[in-house]
């Protein structure tokens, strides 16, 4: 079963973000939405997970759906160690031994089986995005909001953590929902790319990307740019 938001109204005073936006989700699949900053994505993750009251939309497929969540941030609890971090939102579900375990596992999974005990100040910030895509992961939702949550770190780190990402979300598929504003990031995980823009938001390209073909990703890659980005600052 999938997931749409469809005829997404919203409005800040008087500027209109979104004005009968509609977007679909295949099941366990990425869908990567591009755009400039400021058109709307974090906006639009709120509005998928029914977050943003102000938001007019219908919605189908949410009702009994589970929501993770990977910030720009990493959001991490500074007096907790990074395997608490990530067994705290899994308490709840799993119990104190289980957790612990699944966050052990996840923390391995993206590089920090020896970092467990160290506190988010004890972390670069590669690390702590790490630990913040180990918690997104090893929560067991159906539907995984990211907003632009590799953008903070240098572009070696990037790469590494996109890496991470595809080979969890390989492993572990989810239903994701990933905002960017970076076009090569976009394609690298999407298997879907959607952009959107102008005020209010339209959606001006929905492809489906093949970045083993290289000829194919650079085409991509200025066709998108002309469609998201040419002409805005």
């Amino acid at each position: 079963m999938g997931y749409s938001v469809s005829g997404l109204r919203l409005r800040y005073g008087e500027r209109t973000v979104f004005d009968g936006l509609s977007l679909e989700l295949e099941p366990r699949t990425a869908t990567a939405v591009l755009g400039p900053s400021g058109c709307g994505k974090t906006s639009l993750l709120m509005s998928v997970a029914g977050l943003l009251p102000a938001a007019e939309a219908d919605r189908s497929g949410f009702r009994d759906a589970r929501f993770g969540f990977a910030f720009q941030e990493p959001r991490l609890l500074p007096w907790l160690s990074a395997e608490d971090n990530v067994a705290f939102v899994l308490r709840r579900t799993l119990g104190k031994a289980a957790a612990r375990e699944r966050a052990r596992d996840f923390l391995a999974r993206v590089g920090l089986a020896r970092e467990f005990s160290k506190r988010p100040s004890e972390l670069s910030g590669g690390m702590r995005q790490r630990v913040s895509l180990a918690r997104a992961f090893a929560f067991p939702s159906d539907v995984l909001l990211m907003d632009e949550p590799f953008q903070s770190v240098d572009p070696r780190t990037r790469a590494g953590l996109v890496e991470a990402f595809l080979e969890l979300e390989s492993a572990e598929r989810r239903t994701v929902l990933f905002v960017t504003h970076d076009i090569a990031e976009a394609i690298r995980i999407g298997d879907r790319v959607c952009a959107l823009s102008g005020a209010p938001a339209v959606m001006v390209a929905d492809l489906r990307p093949d970045p083993k073909d290289e000829a194919e990703r650079r085409e991509l890659e200025t066709r998108l740019y002309s469609l998201a980005f040419s002409g805005l600052a």
